[in-house]
This record gives structure tokens, sequence and C-alpha cells, in this order.
């Protein structure tokens, strides 16, 4: 039974609406996300959520200060940095948080995932349309995606794009993550909403 991450958290309603859920995600300083939050304005968001769940700052910015400063300020339980570094980039990472790290879903996949694993305490994959990784709502091959799966094992590795309700149960079977990652699969008129949270959840954890 996979664990769930609700992605996306931008009010202290969408706090609530995810409340049953394993990891909640906020995005942190991405330029051009619409859920995208400041520093300032994540902190009491983090707070609020670390009462309930594991705490996920999503970043693409991976300079030290900046690392260290979303640490310091909203101690998350992980940093997820959602573009793919070399391993090399991954291992230079110290930010004194856990460390999700993201495995585009190519041919060269499983190869990569291998390199960056020993840098990494969860691997990930999500979908890239133009080279932009998140966000799409769209599915990936998710063949690929349990090559990488399998390839790492038993390191944990989360499966993230385009995942809803409707579909996240056949995702488990395929692939077998050990965390299921979503945020506007479960959003209605732009903002989460608890039935389809409470909905996913339930279908991830029944599969």
């Amino acid at each position: 039974m996979p664990k769930v991450k609700i992605c996306g958290n931008r009010t202290p309603e969408d706090i609530r609406h995810a409340e049953g859920a394993d990891f909640m995600g906020f995005i942190v300083e991405v330029e051009g996300s619409r859920r995208s939050l400041s520093i300032e304005q994540a902190r009491p968001l983090f707070r609020m959520a670390s009462d309930c769940a594991a705490t996920v700052a999503v970043v693409r910015k991976t300079e030290r200060d900046f690392l260290r400063k979303v640490q310091e300020e909203l101690e998350p339980d992980f940093i997820q940095i959602h573009r793919e570094l070399t391993p090399q980039e991954l291992k230079e990472i110290d930010c004194g948080a856990r460390i999700i790290a993201l495995v585009k879903p190519d041919t060269h996949a499983e190869e990569r995932a291998l390199r960056l694993r020993d840098y990494a305490d969860v691997l990930m994959t999500d979908t890239f349309i133009g080279g932009v990784s998140g966000g799409t709502g769209l599915t990936h091959d998710w063949n690929i995606s349990r090559a990488v799966r399998d390839a790492i094992k038993p390191h944990p590795f989360m499966l993230s794009g385009g995942l809803t309700p409707q579909n996240v149960a056949e995702a488990v079977r395929a692939v077998r993550p050990a965390i299921v990652d979503v945020s506007s699969g479960v959003e209605a008129n732009g903002a989460k909403s608890r039935e389809l949270v409470l909905s996913f959840i339930e279908r991830a954890r029944g599969s």
C-alpha cells in the first residue's frame, strides 16, 4: 500500500482538505507556477501542516543560501528538487533536510536513477513537457517508471504526473511505487477538493 503526497497546497483550507495524506507538499519560489508561494507565505502553512503529515518544500532553485533559508525558516521534512540534477550536483547539496530527487522518465532513466540513488532519500519520476516537469496534468509511460522502481529497489520511489482518483489504482498496480504524488488531479476550479482528495487516498491505498 503506497503512501500519499498531496502537493501544491496554498491555503489553510487546502491543508484541511489534505488531512489523511502522509505527505503535504508546498511549491516554494518556483517561477511560472500558479501554486508557488514565497517563503514568507509558506511559513504558517508549514507549521500548520506539520501537525498532521510530513512536509515537503518543492523547489527548483538549488543555490546553497536559498536551500539553507528554506530549511531554516520552513523546517520541512523533505526538500524536493523538481528538476533533474547530475549526481555531482545532487551530491553537493547540503541543506540539512532529506532530499527527493527527480529522474526524467525517458529511455535512459534507469541508468541515471542508479547514479542518483546514493545522493537522495527518495527518487521520483514526473511528466516532462517542453523540458519542464510538473504541473502538466498528464501521465507518462508507466513502464519506464516501473523499470526505475525495479532498478533502485528497495530505495524509496515516488510516482507523479497526471494521477487522479480515476487512474491512481491502475498506476499503483502498474508501478508499485512507495509513494504516489498528486496536485491538479485533486483540484476543482483551481482549488483542492476535499471529495477528490479523499477519493484519491482511498483508491491509492485500496489498490
